[in-house]
């Protein structure tokens, strides 16, 4: 027996992959690298990226990024880094699940009452 089609309008996804992340800019949306400023978005691959630069190579990059330059080196690639990891986390935001999604027991729904 045929499987029964669902109508489009049913549909939440429009292709296999199971959406994890919700986007936060356009560029996002319509599918272009966000690589930007860093030129990568892979930790390993930037952190190798920096400890090759030289000292003037990291001062400039720290500035074109926005980074107070910082008289020690390696307190300067701390700095990048963090700059770096909250980049690539600012463009991934989980999906937020919404309360009327979420299944309750009459129990716990009873606890949660209580502050009310």
């Amino acid at each position: 027996m045929p499987k029964k089609q669902q109508k489009l309008n049913n549909l939440k996804q429009a292709h296999a992959k199971i959406e994890t992340t919700q986007p936060t800019s356009l560029d996002q949306v319509w599918g272009f690298n966000e690589t930007s400023r860093f030129e990568t978005l892979d930790e390993s691959v930037y952190k190798n990226r920096i400890d090759n630069m030289t000292r003037v190579d990291l001062e400039n990059h720290a500035r074109s990024i926005g980074v107070m330059v910082l008289e020690n080196s390696d307190r300067l690639k701390d700095a990048l880094l963090k700059q770096f990891r909250a980049f690539v986390l600012s463009l991934n935001k989980p999906i937020s699940i919404h309360p009327g999604n979420i299944k309750v027991s009459v129990a716990a729904q009873k606890v949660l009452n209580e502050g009310r």
